[in-house]
């Protein structure tokens, strides 16, 4: 076993473990140390190569450390081992002498220190040695030589001096200290014991101090900024520097010889503060405290002060120094500083406690370290009863429980997992997210049981809708529209097509094949127009699998992919074979009839003058079947009809002259006819003669006879079905209905068969389909085609429906309408079923997509966001979802009260053109977005159509395609901060649960945007510097190479990831060094010399540097960096208020020897090359600046250049035109910065 000696780092880290005790982990040793993991870990590694411990390891990353039991040696073996082993090896020189003096034995020390030879020296006279060997080393060999042999003379006492051995080849400088003293008992009893012990070092300190006291002196009458006295050990005042007299108030001759409590308040004399302190200060060695001081003048100050006692070497107190620096500003600051930071330490804890999350933590071990007040909650059991428990045992977690396996994996492989489940301790669904690190698992989860019970409902709902779809004998269908195939379809659309089972593989081309040869064609028109529709609609014949021919009609509607262009369709199918044949059987009817009727004489045409006398006769006039119609003209009217029609149609004529038109039927004998008379009027107006037409309709009121029970049987039959029938005369506008539809539309069944104007049943159309519907039929009736519409009515009782209306318009050979026969279907409860699934599918998107959002606003907050990206990342969450078109967040310009855009996603330039006011004078502050600024208060527009409150921007919104908007005002105690606009092409996308997150979403922005201002405004010039010194740090790192020459780390850009660029220079003999160092540490990488000058310029690539990390994660920066002859200067600035312990314990960690050499705060220093003006780049995005940055330090802008724009792009990571592009913005922002800085000011 090695006995060799330890450090004292080392004793006292093997000073923690017993023989043979309990072992202990890293993490307990490093507690115990107070310090890093790392550099306990190294001392507890070198502790196990001397023997020292015994390690092993457990778990998956740790390890313990133990103590083994040490046996007692037998005592001449130990005492062999003691001076072979301690001695020999000890940092001290020994010489053993006997009583004749001659040497009895030396150590290796000795030898090294004298550069004598151990076995020549050995059995000689020490007074011959000392002349021959060890006095001509030392500096003044005769004092020494003397002074030695002096005690041989007299070998009773004791002997102490020191000495100087000059350097020589074998032997190097040091500084002795000579101690010996006789041997009293023993086998060299009257001999003598020679030590000497190394003092270099502590020469040198002495030395050193004493320069350092003498510049200490001088610095300190040159310094102003501090009073710096001595005092007497009573407290007088012996020193006075102008720093004393600038901030006190007291001249040196006024003062010097005054008792300092002088300078106390009446109150700290009077409780006897002075003579306290100087009492610490001499018991503890320094005061440091802070306090009122008293002026020469009686005002007051805050000053810090630092009493240090001064003892002489005896330990005699000589005095004390007293240095006083007046902080009453810095104080006040302070003070205010730490009311705004408990101020943000309360906003952030609220925030913190808004996360709708529930949140715990957990050690390595699966303990609860922290529980936030959801998770008490949801867990159902108080924080204090969590803590420091295992979450198995506190919990009741079963050991079959899948999490347990989760936890475990996740601390085992360090990844992090998402997954939902239900939670049977707890009783509800969850979702659970784990974020594992070495030190333990962080656990997110959220109830979802609401959620979980409203999907399970939507797929309930949608059952419903199968089971609709089924009893309504209508077939499913999905067709990819890129590949043709058909994946999902139902069970009934395969029967459709005479397929009992489902078939594997469906396309459209299989579709066409079973689409009749003559309708194939139009089929495939009507798919390809539906591209540009958007909907498909068709019938037609097909032949099914087993050869029979069935007629089907079709509809589906086709969705756009993310590219905008049709993607896929949906849609159903139904058999109307049974309809079309019935329709068939009825116009064939219909057909016959009229060719009978056609061939009939049955009626005529007249014309009448004011008299009443035939004008123009065409036809033949009822009950003058016999007479030509040429005969009749000149006639009167009495003179030419029978009595009986005279009677019947004279009256009605005169009538007509009056102005007033007629239209009755009567029977005359066994005819039935039907008359209308119909005023003539001239240019001015007045009537001036009457047309009367009568029809001999016999025949028709048969043909309607049959056709009434024709439909009869018809709606009987499809009353079921809620279908009903209609046939529109459009010539004379007379619309005849059946029972079923008339009720539909609220008209009275006995109206309908009669025949009413189509207008009645447009007026039940309700208003937002109407003039569609209008339009529609007027297109079917202009092209004397087919008719097909959705629609929503309201019926006899004032209920709203939804109806599918089909019909076709018959006409003549000219091509005017003649009539217009249709169908119209009930479909409220389907539409009804697929409107209440569409919406809840989209409230529960949105209300997911919004929770999100809310979330990742938060983590924004305690990732410290500036409030430019707070609002960037809620605009771009909420225009990524699928639930909003876009969003945008604004604020007020004071000076014109206008809405200022500050950032915008999904849309650009929204506001470019438009203007939107927050004065309540101006029309232009009425809608939603002015609305909510003015009264902190959420704006919602359900149906941006009917809301007049967008009047003013009517013309520019259209286009934008949205129906409902909200506009959220984001406030925080009082202070608004703007306005976050969401917009949705839903119509009423924002009714309850929606618009309430959305409303919460307004206030977590608004603490977000406090909280980051707030940040802001604790920024200052002040920064605290650090300055750090690593001795030997190729050994510190463990690292193999040459220590000579000089390295400069100049210039630290960031480039993202945790990446770095690093500019610097090196030595012609350093140049190795750097890469010494790339080659053995893991995140120093892709090296690059880039001049052969002396130093020679170099460029460097760091990967998650440990120091270079933590310091840019609190903001701070390397002011300077030198590695020189081995030993590595840093220094680091930070802002005060940032959290300086963890960049110390960063470096700490990195370099176990580091050695902090100063901490002080001090103003920022313009001149410095991170302190660039603040007009210059303020203005610059992150990428610019980093372009800018690294094209700068890698020599891009020197001539000829050192860098080309390639090569700085490659090393950014990014494409050349990228860099350029970059480069180009920051030099035009950079440039208007400073010429607009030249432009001269006003006054």
């Amino acid at each position: 076993m090695d006995e060799g000696s330890l450090t004292d780092a080392m004793r006292t880290t093997l000073a923690l473990f017993d023989d043979g005790g309990e072992p202990q982990t890293t993490t307990e040793i490093a507690d115990r140390l107070d310090l890093g993991r790392r550099a306990t870990y190294g001392r507890l590694d070198r502790l196990v190569e001397r023997e020292r411990l015994r390690t092993k390891k457990v778990g998956a990353n740790a390890r313990v450390w133990w103590r083994p039991v040490r046996s007692e040696p037998e005592w001449p073996a130990a005492a062999e081992s003691l001076v072979e082993d301690v001695l020999d090896d000890v940092e001290v020189g020994i010489f053993v002498l006997d009583e004749t003096f001659e040497v009895a034995w030396i150590n290796g020390a000795t030898e090294r220190y004298f550069g004598i030879d151990r076995e020549r020296a050995l059995g000689r006279d020490k007074r011959e040695l000392v002349a021959d060997r060890v006095a001509p080393a030392v500096e003044r060999s005769g004092r020494f030589e003397s002074s030695v042999l002096a005690t041989y003379d007299d070998n009773t006492y004791t002997e102490r001096f020191e000495c100087h051995v000059t350097p020589e080849e074998g032997r190097t400088e040091r500084w002795l200290e000579h101690r010996s003293k006789p041997v009293e008992s023993g086998a060299y009893a009257g001999g003598r014991v020679e030590l000497y012990y190394d003092v270099t070092e502590r020469v040198r300190s002495e030395r050193a101090r004493r320069e350092e006291h003498r510049e200490f002196a001088s610095l300190v009458e040159a310094i102003e900024g501090y009073a710096i006295v001595t005092l007497d050990p009573d407290g007088h005042v012996e020193t006075w520097n102008p720093g004393a007299e600038r901030i006190k108030g007291y001249e040196a001759e006024a003062i010097v010889g005054e008792h300092f409590s002088t300078f106390y308040t009446e109150a700290d004399r009077a409780a006897g503060v002075p003579a306290e302190s100087l009492e610490t200060a001499a018991e503890r060695g320094s005061l440091e405290a802070e306090g009122w001081r008293v002026r020469a003048d009686g005002t007051r100050f805050w000053a810090d002060v630092t009493i240090t006692a001064i003892r002489g070497d005896d330990g005699e107190l000589k005095g004390y120094a007293k240095v006083t620096h007046d902080v009453t500003e810095r104080r006040a600051r302070e003070r205010r500083l730490a009311r705004q930071h408990d101020e943000l330490v309360s906003e952030l804890d609220e925030v913190f406690e808004r996360v709708d999350d529930a949140f715990y933590a957990l050690d390595e071990y699966f303990r609860f370290t922290y529980v936030n007040d959801r998770a008490e909650e949801l867990l159902g059991r108080d924080r204090g009863d969590l803590l420091g428990r295992s979450v198995w045992r506190a919990l009741d977690v079963e050991e079959a429980d899948p999490i347990r396996e989760r936890f475990e994996r996740a601390m085992a492989t360090q990844e992090s997992s998402t997954f939902e489940r239900f939670s049977e301790p707890l009783g509800i669904w969850e979702t659970v997210r784990i974020y594992p690190s070495p030190s333990g698992l962080s656990v997110y989860f959220r109830d979802i049981t609401e959620r979980k019970e409203t999907e399970m409902a939507l797929s309930e709902n949608e059952e419903r809708l199968r089971l609709a779809l089924e009893a309504g004998d209508l077939g499913v269908w999905e067709l990819d529209l890129e590949s043709g195939t058909s994946p999902d379809r139902s069970p009934r659309h395969d029967r459709i097509f005479g397929y009992e089972q489902p078939q594997a593989e469906w396309s459209f081309e299989r579709f066409l094949d079973h689409v009749h040869p003559a309708d194939r064609e139009r089929v495939e028109e009507s798919f390809e127009a539906a591209f540009d529709t958007g909907e498909w609609r068709f019938e037609c014949r097909i032949v099914r699998a087993d050869g029979a021919e069935r007629w089907i009609e079709g509809q589906g509607e086709f969705f756009d992919g993310e590219g905008g262009e049709p993607e896929r369709a949906v849609g159903v199918v139904n058999d109307v074979t049974e309809r079309v044949e019935r329709e068939r059987e009825l116009e064939e009817s219909k057909t016959r009839y009229q060719t009978l009727v056609e061939h009939f004489p049955n009626g005529a045409v007249t014309l009448v003058d004011a008299d009443l006398r035939y004008v123009t006769v065409g036809g033949t006039p009822p009950g003058e079947a016999d007479v030509d119609p040429d005969e009749l003209e000149g006639r009167s009217l009495r003179e030419v009809l029978p009595a009986d029609v005279a009677d019947l149609l004279v009256p009605r004529y005169e009538a007509a002259l009056d102005g007033e038109a007629g239209e009755f039927e009567a029977d005359l004998g066994d005819r039935s006819y039907e008359f209308r008379v119909v005023p003539v009027r001239d240019e001015s107006g007045a009537v001036s003669a009457v047309m009367g037409m009568s029809q001999d309709v016999t025949g028709r009121r048969a043909y309607e006879d049959y056709l009434e029970d024709a439909k009869s049987q018809l709606e009987a039959a499809t009353e079921a079905g809620a279908i009903g029938t209609w046939e529109w005369h459009a010539p004379e506008d007379r619309f005849v209905a059946g029972t079923a539809l008339a009720r539909q539309f609220g008209v009275a069944p006995a109206a309908a068969r009669e025949g009413v104007s189509v207008e009645r049943f447009f007026e039940a159309v309700h208003e937002a389909d109407r003039a569609r519907v209008e339009r529609e039929v007027r297109a079917a009736l202009d092209e004397c085609g087919e008719y097909e519409s959705e629609y929503r009515v309201r019926d006899a009782e004032g209920e709203l429906r939804w109806v599918v209306a089909r019909g076709s318009v018959e006409c003549d050979e000219d091509g005017d309408p003649v009539s217009f026969p249709g169908a119209l279907t009930d479909i409220t409860e389907r539409k009804r079923t697929e409107i209440v699934l569409e919406r809840q599918r989209e409230q529960l998107a949105a209300l997911n997509n919004l929770n999100e959002v809310v979330r990742e606003t938060t983590e924004a907050v305690i990732e410290q966001s500036t409030r430019e990206e707070i609002e960037r990342t809620v605009c771009e969450r909420l225009a990524a979802t699928d639930s909003y078109l876009f969003a945008w967040i604004g604020d007020v310009d004071a000076r014109s009260e206008t809405v200022n855009l500050r950032t915008e996603a999904g849309v650009e330039g929204y506001l470019d053109g438009i203007s939107i006011s927050v004065d309540p004078d101006d029309e232009r502050s009425g809608g939603p977005t002015g609305r909510a600024l003015r009264t902190s208060e959420t704006q919602i527009s359900h149906d941006i159509r009917a809301d007049e409150r967008h009047d003013p921007w009517r013309s520019h919104i259209e286009e934008y395609g949205f129906q409902s908007s909200a506009a959220v005002p984001i406030v925080h105690e009082g202070t608004t901060y703007g306005v976050l606009n969401v917009y949705a092409e839903r119509p009423r996308a924002f009714d309850g649960r929606e618009g309430a997150v959305l409303t919460q979403l307004g206030e977590v922005v608004g603490h977000a945007i406090a909280a980051a201002e707030r940040k802001r405004a604790l920024m200052s010039d002040e920064l605290v510097e650090l300055e750090f010194r690593i001795r030997d740090v190729f050994a510190a790192l463990g690292v193999q190479g040459e220590t000579g020459g000089r390295v400069t780390l100049d210039h630290f850009v960031p480039v993202g990831d945790d990446e770095f660029l690093v500019h610097g220079t090196a030595t012609d003999e350093a140049v190795e060094t750097v890469r010494t160092f790339v080659e053995a540490l893991p995140h120093w990488e892709d090296l690059s010399v880039s001049s052969d000058g002396d130093p020679a310029k170099f460029e460097l690539r760091l990967t998650e540097p440990p120091v270079l990390s933590a310091v840019a994660s609190q903001g701070g920066y390397v002011q300077s960096a030198v590695i020189e002859d081995g030993d590595y200067l840093m220094r680091i600035h930070l802002a005060p208020s940032v959290d300086v312990r963890r960049v110390i314990d960063a470096v700490e960690d990195a370099y176990p020897t580091a050695r902090m050499l100063r901490r002080r705060q001090i103003s920022r220093d313009h001149g410095d090359s991170e302190s660039t003006p603040r007009g210059l780049i303020e203005d610059l995005t992150e990428r610019q600046r980093v372009a800018l940055e690294a094209a700068y330090h890698a020599g891009f802008f020197e001539w000829p250049r050192d860098a080309s724009g390639e090569s700085v792009a490659e090393s950014l990571g990014v494409a050349a035109p990228t860099f350029h592009q970059h480069l180009r913005k920051a030099e035009r922002k950079v440039f208007e910065s400073i010429f607009s800085s030249l432009v001269p000011q006003p006054g």
